[in-house]
């Protein structure tokens, strides 16, 4: 980070603007280029959202909208077959990905898509015991082994997914 970005950021106002654009202005562009890479265009992704035009997806697409809710991005992550991960951090880590920011690194792969890839992953941190809870340093939070819901395929309660202590 060069000096004057620092400077800028000594600023409360400044940093706190920051944020605000860089949510309002980074979700927008994901949106776009998350459709585009998928070849939907809008009225393809509101049918997916169950939205009833394509204005409405103009509007998430619109940096300056900035009124996209949780239970909006829940659905957008639905649409898209993605997780969404929404949680606060250190200016630093904001920073580095704010400089890195390009169309591909805004695509998230579906989940069938990341597939093999999760597969992968699962082996390799089963081996490690990661998802025993063996390999954190913190015992705060345990990530979700698995997620059971009804055979009528009611929605799963939330506080079953993740264990916290």
């Amino acid at each position: 980070m060069n000096k004057r970005i620092l400077k800028k950021f000594q600023k409360a106002e400044y940093r706190h603007a920051f944020v605000s654009a860089n949510i309002d202005q980074g979700i927008a562009f994901q949106i776009r280029v998350m459709r585009e890479k998928r070849g939907w265009d809008q009225k393809e992704l509101a049918r997916r959202l169950g939205i009833k035009s394509q204005s409405a997806v103009a509007r998430l697409e619109d940096p300056s909208y900035g009124k996209i809710s949780l239970s909006t991005l829940k659905k957008l992550a639905k649409a898209f077959d993605v997780a969404a991960l929404v949680k606060l951090v250190p200016y630093s880590r904001l920073l580095m990905e704010s400089a890195t920011i390009s169309e591909d690194s805004m695509d998230a792969m579906s989940f069938s898509e990341e597939l093999p890839q999760l597969e992968r992953s699962v082996n390799i941190l089963a081996k490690a015991k990661i998802f025993q809870g063996t390999a954190s340093t913190s015992p705060s939070y345990s990530p979700p082994v698995s997620i059971s819901s009804s055979a009528a395929g009611s929605p799963v309660n939330p506080r079953q997914v993740h264990s916290y202590t």
